[in-house]
């Protein structure tokens, strides 16, 4: 989606003062200022259908855009990078031996008890029938 409206902007963004402010803007997460640059930017737009699907599709998930400015200013993790790994360590290289099958429900309940096998709390678990606080202590 992105890039088909990246190639209708000007290529080098040094050449392009409002692609630059548009990356500003989303990095921000400020989604209102993005659409502005964008709707400024109508009457150059060699093709309006992608611009109007770019900011739709910007405007729908307006709440779930992150201010990534803020976010690595606080250290929070951006990527998805330790989701990914847990899916490795979790189901991956359990589940995905020569010749095994498996179905969801099978699936889930195997990552479940190896979640707990790896959050050491398995004992809990069994012994009192308590499952881990996914919140810090």
């Amino acid at each position: 989606m992105y890039r088909a409206v990246q190639s209708d902007l000007p290529r080098q963004a040094s050449q392009s003062p409002p692609v630059v402010r548009l990356y500003r803007r989303l990095w921000r997460g400020d989604v209102a200022a993005a659409v502005a640059i964008l709707e400024a930017y109508r009457p150059k737009a060699k093709n309006a259908e992608v611009l109007d699907t770019f900011v739709a599709y910007l405007q729908a998930r307006e709440a779930w855009i992150p201010n990534y400015r803020q976010r690595r200013l606080a250290q929070q993790y951006i990527g998805s990078g330790q989701v990914e790994k847990a899916n490795d360590l979790i189901v991956a290289r359990r589940q995905k031996g020569r010749g095994m099958q498996w179905s969801w429900g099978t699936s889930d309940a195997l990552a479940a008890l190896r979640t707990l096998r790896l959050n050491q709390g398995w004992e809990q678990y069994w012994q009192q029938r308590q499952v881990l606080s996914l919140v810090a202590s």
